[in-house]
């Protein structure tokens, strides 16, 4: 008995089957010794190398305070190291091979011997039967889960439906049971498969190379699986009946002042041109690379007048009678004969009197934005991962892998974008109404000396090279139309092989002479030209 306030115990020893007690209350010291506050002074049971200790029902009491372990089972299991059992630890200075074992047998060795054939006995029949009762324990658990859905379902109607409170409250408790009752059933489920796995590695010959580490995984998901039907169960008995049941839909309060309903409705209703006027400025924009409305920020007073007010509100209109469908204004704008007009300036006339395409006679030019020159570059040299979906990359890695350029992280500090986007005005987190279009110097030095130029520049020729002929003339039909999406033209078939032969002069290795070329094609005006 421990008296930390008086920093003494009071030690009292009794053998069973004798009546004479060998120490009676006979106080001890605890010098600073308090384990319940002190977790470097711990309870020990030691003994001198080469001898046993049998130790069992050990009691502490300090004041109103008991600590128990009576190492019987469910929480210790027979044959199984105390080691890590309810704060139980081996301590470093033991000397190998001490170990500490949980055993249901102790101090007689014939029932020792009876024990352990039982023991063997039991192991060999759950064995035999170990696939049936992995079979069993998973019908059982989705039965349970079945159950538990189904209780779910109850509940989660219940306060849907505004059912009376005691009503909710016992719908809610049943599926909390429920659901506590099935995840200790899947637990316990994923422990006899696991059991299972292990069993079937184990009984393969020794030649199979993999058996090592099936039998390594097999041990590991089953360890898992005890942990969590261990922890399934605290939390069972940590709260038996509860209403914090999982609910299968997210709920919202019954109360609610209405103000973010009524600024939704507001911005959206058929009385406020506005909204609509806006989002189709900005598809307007995105398809034709110049606004209704130049000022895409802002629509007010100090704003611009649009270029085509009629068309505006028509297309306004057209948006909000067909329930807000951009996919349908989309297709309007796409099949129009404004869009599927051409974007050369093959009319002078034209160009004296409306230079900046207000009237819309001709197909604007667009510029790619900094994503789809990266993008179609790699997608030409055969490299591009379209891949779908995935986590957020860092942009210091754009230009060494091949991932779409959307899937790597944009931020308004320094560094927020990867290099060769910078350059070619990457999209500023900040002000997302349009996007800016600069001409600089530094864009032609990116697509000519860039590493991810020469990289995709090698790669690009490497493809054309399996497609087309080994002449000249043959590689530079080739590479206008992979790299330029057209067909050169006499004179600028000429001027490629002029460059072709003073390059060869210059340079021996013939796969850096024509990487040359296809470098020069991706800083070509028609490679980052929309028309």
């Amino acid at each position: 008995v421990i008296h930390p306030g008086d920093d003494q115990a009071l030690l009292s020893v009794s053998v069973h089957g004798s009546e004479t007690q060998l120490v009676r209350d006979q106080p001890i010291a605890l010098n600073g010794w308090n384990a319940a506050t002190q977790s470097h002074q711990p309870l020990t049971f030691d003994c001198r190398p080469g001898t046993q200790a049998v130790v069992d029902d050990v009691r502490l009491v300090a004041g109103e305070q008991t600590l128990a372990w009576d190492f019987e089972a469910p929480r210790f299991t027979d044959g199984e190291d105390v080691d890590g059992i309810d704060g139980w630890l081996t301590h470093p200075l033991s000397v190998a091979p001490a170990t500490s074992m949980i055993t249901m047998i102790a101090g007689c060795e014939s029932a020792r011997g009876a024990y352990a054939k039982l023991q063997q006995a039991k192991a060999a029949l759950r064995s035999a039967s170990l696939r049936i009762t992995a079979a069993t324990a998973v019908l059982e658990a989705r039965r349970l889960k079945r159950d538990s859905v189904a209780a779910t379902i109850g509940a989660d109607n219940a306060q849907r439906d505004r059912a009376p409170l005691h009503v909710c409250e016992a719908t809610a408790r049943a599926a909390y049971a429920k659901q506590r009752e099935a995840e200790i059933a899947d637990a316990a489920a994923r422990i006899h498969q696991a059991e299972l796995e292990h069993q079937q590695a184990g009984n393969l010959p020794d030649t199979e190379k993999d058996k090592a580490k099936r039998l390594a995984a097999a041990a590991k998901t089953l360890s898992q699986a005890r942990k969590d039907h261990t922890s399934a169960v605290a939390r069972q008995a940590a709260a038996p009946v509860s209403t914090d049941y999982a609910k299968l839909s997210p709920t919202t309060a019954r109360q609610s002042t209405g103000r973010r309903a009524a600024l939704a409705h507001w911005i959206t209703d058929r009385q406020n041109p506005l909204t609509p006027r806006v989002a189709i400025n900005h598809m307007w924009l995105r398809h034709f690379h110049a606004p209704l409305v130049e000022s895409v920020f802002d629509f007010g007073r100090n704003g611009k007048s649009p270029s085509h007010p009629q068309l505006l509100d028509w297309l306004a209109v057209e948006f909000v009678e067909n329930a807000w469908s951009m996919k349908h204004i989309h297709r309007l704008i796409v099949s129009s004969r404004a869009y599927r007009m051409s974007s050369a300036d093959s009319l002078p006339k034209n160009i004296l009197r409306d230079k900046d395409n207000r009237l819309l006679w001709r197909m604007n030019q667009g510029r790619m934005e900094a994503e789809v020159v990266r993008d179609s570059v790699i997608f030409i040299a055969g490299n591009l991962d379209a891949t779908l979906g995935g986590p957020v990359l860092p942009n210091t890695q754009a230009t060494t892998t091949n991932r779409r350029t959307l899937y790597y992280e944009v931020y308004p500090e320094d560094g927020g974008s990867d290099p060769l986007a910078n350059i070619f005005d990457a999209p500023d987190p900040i002000e997302c109404f349009r996007r800016t279009s600069t001409i600089v110097p530094q864009q032609a030095l990116a697509l000519s000396n860039s590493a991810i130029m020469h990289r995709c520049s090698h790669q690009t020729v490497k493809q054309i090279s399996r497609r087309a002929g080994t002449s000249d003339r043959e590689f530079v039909v080739a590479s206008f139309v992979t790299v330029l999406a057209r067909p050169p033209s006499d004179r600028e078939v000429a001027a490629a092989e002029r460059y072709l032969a003073k390059q060869r002069l210059l340079v021996k290795d013939e796969s850096r002479v024509r990487e040359g070329l296809v470098r020069a094609l991706f800083n070509h005006n028609d490679f980052v030209t929309i028309r």
